[in-house]
């Protein structure tokens, strides 16, 4: 009676690991590929597929089932637990690194190679030709995607968030990016000031002024300025993209103007290194299989073998 009801409790325990799995893998499927890669990896998703290896082996011996259904859960659940297996093993023997290309400057891929520990066939220039932060409509504000023009070798690929590039052994995820301002020289009542190296200018003894970039907009710097009292609350703010823009605004009487931009796109790349991801690709074929035959075509067999 014991051993039944604790059956029931590992059933349902399994049942709601499946569930929860099956819900997180859809998730999956909606955020970039690049992001799939690391949660997979992490410790959080394999702990669910640890507590299925566990539930697996044990469940037979505790729920008091005949042979027959025995061999009908072994049919099914050998193969997942292989297929768990497989994602231990892969995830035990991958490899990645983060790596940061300014536009205009390039990496060795054996230098990439070299902090992997992996051994190089061939050396290649990578090359951050250009970059560009595709937005959902020409008037909307809101980044739908990221894209990297890489030269390698001479010849152009793309990147993209969802669009891994291959070179050799390593894949190449287009991650994030980043504004790398190197310098950004302006005016302010007859003076000039670097923004690197001066974050607020005080107006009177009672105001503060300050401004930063927030967006790319056709590859042009957004700023946001703000003038905030003693206690940091903000009295007055705008945005501008240029001295066009600060002509038209109240910043005017502070003789504010933009001298010196120089900036340049940063890519920001997730490199990974998967030797054995064929096996995970092979088991995960054989589950399917196991759950096909298991529930469709051993019935349809035997349906088949009746009518002869």
């Amino acid at each position: 009676m014991a051993n039944n009801f604790i059956g029931k409790i590992l059933n349902l325990i399994l049942i709601l690991n499946l569930i929860i799995l099956a819900v997180f893998s859809i998730f999956l499927s909606f955020i970039p590929s690049f992001l799939v890669q690391n949660i997979i990896s992490s410790p959080f998703y394999l702990i669910f597929w640890a507590i299925l290896c566990i539930l697996i082996i044990i469940y037979p011996f505790i729920s008091n089932i005949d042979s027959e259904k025995t061999l009908k859960f072994s049919r099914i659940h050998i193969p997942f637990l292989f297929f768990a297996i497989s994602i231990v093993f892969v995830f035990l023997t991958s490899k990645s690194i983060t790596v940061n290309i300014e536009e205009g400057n390039f990496i060795s891929l054996s230098d990439v190679y070299n902090k992997m520990n992996l051994k190089l066939k061939k050396d290649s220039i990578i090359k951050l030709y250009s970059f560009e932060a595709i937005k959902y409509k020409k008037n909307n504000k809101s980044i739908k995607s990221f894209k990297s023009t890489l030269l390698i070798d001479n010849e152009k690929k793309i990147i993209e968030v969802n669009k891994p590039l291959k070179i050799q052994n390593v894949r190449i995820f287009q991650k994030s990016w980043k504004l790398g301002l190197n310098s950004l020289v302006y005016n302010f009542k007859d003076t000039t000031y670097d923004l690197l190296s001066t974050k607020q200018l005080q107006v009177d003894d009672n105001t503060y002024f300050g401004f930063y970039p927030i967006e790319i907009v056709d590859k042009k710097i957004n700023y946001k300025w703000e003038i905030k009292n003693k206690e940091n609350e903000i009295i007055h703010s705008g945005m501008f993209l240029n001295n066009d823009d600060i002509a038209k605004s109240e910043l005017t009487k502070y003789n504010f103007a933009i001298v010196k931009e120089d900036y340049k796109f940063i890519s920001i790349f997730e490199i990974t290194y998967k030797p054995f991801n064929f096996i995970f690709a092979f088991v995960a074929v054989l589950f399917i299989f196991m759950l096909l035959f298991e529930f469709w075509l051993r019935d349809f067999i035997q349906k088949v073998r009746v009518r002869k």
